[in-house]
């Protein structure tokens, strides 16, 4: 957010930006629920975002299910694959922690 508000304001500005954005390959892999949740709720963002990001990190299971046994594991970590939110709370995530 605060590299958005930065190259809007230097646009409006007529002046140029650059920028160059580095994808971590795994990044999201790591990402652990309580410093996301610390880190929102220190962004001071409204109850219900926080909320919805609890509700979300919680009762997480991965199952790995085969013809001969079935394993279920609970997840702590990470963001799953094609999850709607995991994009914004990882951004939440990356910009408290680079500030």
């Amino acid at each position: 957010m605060a590299v958005k508000q930065y190259a809007l304001s230097h646009m409006q500005q007529k002046k140029y930006v650059i920028m160059v954005s580095l994808d971590v390959q795994g990044a999201f892999d790591a990402a652990w629920w309580p410093s996301i949740l610390c880190n929102v709720r220190a962004l001071n963002c409204h109850s219900n975002l926080y909320n919805l990001a609890r509700s979300y990190f919680s009762e997480r299971v991965a199952i790995l299910h085969t013809n001969t046994c079935r394993v279920e594991r609970n997840v702590t970590a990470g963001c799953p694959q094609g999850s709607f939110v995991a994009p914004d709370f990882g951004t939440c995530y990356i910009t408290t922690y680079l500030t």
